[in-house]
């Protein structure tokens, strides 16, 4: 049920009862009366002005030394492995390094196998490559 647009919440509280009870009369062909109405879901719409986008983003980390090491299994019934962990913000953009290797951020980790090594391009993506050297 629309009640309409604005800076402000457009319709008091009687015009949502009116809006209401004219759609669902319209959907069950009758209104209950003396029954209390609960509203289960709002929708909303926000606009808003954006900066402008960087089309050129650049990592900003300055480190290229893991903060920490965990045993890490890479295959069943392996011994555990030591596993430098990074930590995503803070790798410069040119680090490189080789797997086992665990690089932790917010939103997720990623895991990067042994036998594969990563380099952190200027806008800090990680590119891995299977098996390649990290000169």
């Amino acid at each position: 049920m629309w009640v309409g647009e604005g800076e402000r919440f457009p319709a008091d509280p009687a015009t949502v009862l009116e809006a209401f009870e004219r759609e669902y009369a319209r959907i069950f062909g009758l209104t209950i009366p003396d029954v209390a109405i609960e509203v289960v879901t709002w929708r909303l719409a926000v606009t808003g002005d954006a900066g402008a986008a960087d089309p050129n983003p650049s990592a900003t980390g300055s480190s290229t030394q893991p903060v920490a090491t965990r045993p890490v299994v890479f295959g069943r019934r392996a011994a555990a492995t030591p596993t430098p962990v990074y930590r995503r913000a803070e790798i410069a953009a040119g680090a490189r390094f080789k797997g086992p290797a665990i690089i932790e951020e917010r939103e997720t980790t990623a895991v990067i196998r042994p036998g594969w090594s990563v380099v952190v391009s200027n806008d800090g993506s990680l590119i891995a490559t299977r098996g390649g050297a990290t000169q």
